[in-house]
């Protein structure tokens, strides 16, 4: 059920929008006061906004910007008893869906509300698309990466893609799809490794009727169903070599033969392979073809491991930290400095795939907060914390970082234990006000009640 929320000073006005979009089957909540809107998004899954241009507390305006800024794929409708068609183009232009004027129609405020709702989930739906296939770091690995993601997706022209499992080699191929021409067209992807080799020509070529016992009917493979878009051959030095001999034809004449028959079915296909081994090693042992090697790395796009590129790990993690934070309903959950720090010191042999499974464990296992050490160390085997207590303190700092570490988890429990009185935390502490004070200004602790 779709939730709606409705934003007008005018009593009676939220009542009978309430009675009519309840009699529709949605959910609805009023708001009288305006200036309490973005406290109720923040707690409520709220699908639509229908708000009051004027109110007497805070202008419809003012909560439009901030919507749109804190939760832009919530669509806003603009209802005012003061429609001009200046205040009209000021809404639109500030992100409003649509503006309905008051008395409100019935059939209008429906017929807008469907749209509205409507809108939300398309651009939902690509959001959470392009969120799942994007790449994200600030590494300069990776910001030269989707600079030639955005130079090579125009061509058709074949690309290798190479790095260790889970550094996101799919994501490059589907993002290079997404940036194409051909990015209405199908993406298909097969697995080299993961077909047996007895199935994976009829699973690539496809086969006619008859041509092996059971083939009952004829059958499309991956290469024609991938016609006019984009095909991804995962793990391509998996491949068998007699398989390798008709891959590179098909590369060469754009033409494909399924198994049981000698006619040629002409395809457009953009292909994109990847793979964890050195090709050029796999040539000398007699275990890849040289041509076929030369026809598939035209464009070469390598992806270092995350232990090479250090400045992507806490943004990464960040970002699934936010995803998953929504995905279970757990908000205000963050790392500490101190598992930042573990992160980074980390070799993630799994890569991104690794770290975006812990991170998600670490959600799940959370119950607010911070994120602790110690909630590494209790719900991952995977990573060492190495010299790390459970309390989060690093004895493998120098002398002096380690100091100002156990300084500011220690003055940080304190405040957690008697409260925010400089006056009550000096006693406690046997510290001077005016020496705790500076003492908490310089490790960066902030308090609301200096007495």
């Amino acid at each position: 059920m779709y939730k709606i929320l409705v934003v007008d000073d005018e009593i009676n006005i939220t009542k009978t929008i309430k009675e009519v979009l309840e009699d529709y089957g949605f959910s609805v909540i009023i708001l009288n006061e305006g200036d309490k809107t973005l406290s109720i998004l923040n707690i409520e899954d709220v699908d639509l906004v229908i708000l009051d241009l004027l109110m007497p507390s805070i202008g419809g305006t003012d909560i439009l910007k901030e919507i749109k800024k804190q939760f832009p794929l919530i669509p806003v409708v603009i209802i005012s008893g003061h429609g001009t068609i200046s205040a009209t183009v000021e809404c639109i232009k500030l992100g409003a869906f649509d503006f309905i004027e008051k008395p409100i129609s019935i059939d209008k405020l429906i017929s807008t509300v469907n749209n509205a709702i409507k809108f939300r989930d398309l651009e939902s739906e690509k959001v959470a698309y392009w969120s799942e296939y994007r790449i994200i770091g600030e590494s300069e690995h990776i910001k030269k990466i989707l600079d030639f993601i955005d130079k090579v997706a125009d061509s058709d022209a074949s690309v290798l893609i190479t790095g260790e499992n889970g550094v996101g080699k799919e994501v490059v191929a589907r993002l290079i799809h997404l940036k194409s021409p051909r990015r209405s067209e199908p993406f298909v992807d097969i697995n080299c490794a993961a077909i047996p080799e007895t199935l994976m020509e009829s699973e690539l070529f496809g086969y006619e009727r008859g041509a092996f016992t059971g083939a009952v009917s004829s059958k499309k493979g991956k290469i024609e169903v991938a016609n006019k878009g984009t095909l991804f051959l995962d793990e391509i030095a998996e491949m068998p070599l007699g398989l390798q001999s008709k891959l590179l034809r098909v590369l060469q004449e754009k033409v494909v033969y399924r198994l049981g028959s000698n006619k040629g079915i002409e395809v457009d296909v953009r292909f994109v392979f990847s793979t964890n081994k050195d090709l050029k090693t796999q040539i000398k042992e007699g275990a890849f073809r040289e041509d076929l090697y030369y026809r598939i790395n035209v464009i070469p796009i390598h992806i270092p491991p995350l232990r090479e590129r250090k400045d992507d790990i806490v943004p990464i993690a960040t970002y699934y930290l936010g995803e998953f934070s929504s995905k279970y309903g757990k908000k205000g959950i963050e790392f500490s400095d101190e598992v930042k720090d573990v992160f980074l010191k980390y070799s993630w042999p799994g890569n991104v795939r690794e770290l975006k499974n812990i991170v998600e464990r670490l959600v799940i296992m959370s119950k607010g907060g911070k994120i602790t050490v110690g909630d590494v160390r209790d719900y991952t085997s995977e990573i060492l914390v190495g010299g790390y207590t459970k309390d989060g303190i690093n004895f493998d700092l120098p002398y002096k970082d380690a100091k100002t570490q156990f300084e500011r988890l220690y003055f940080q429990r304190m405040i957690e234990k008697v409260g925010s009185s400089i006056t009550e935390l000096s006693k406690v502490m046997g510290l001077d006000r005016t020496y705790l004070y500076r003492k908490l200004e310089s490790l960066g602790i902030k308090i609301e009640n200096n007495k």
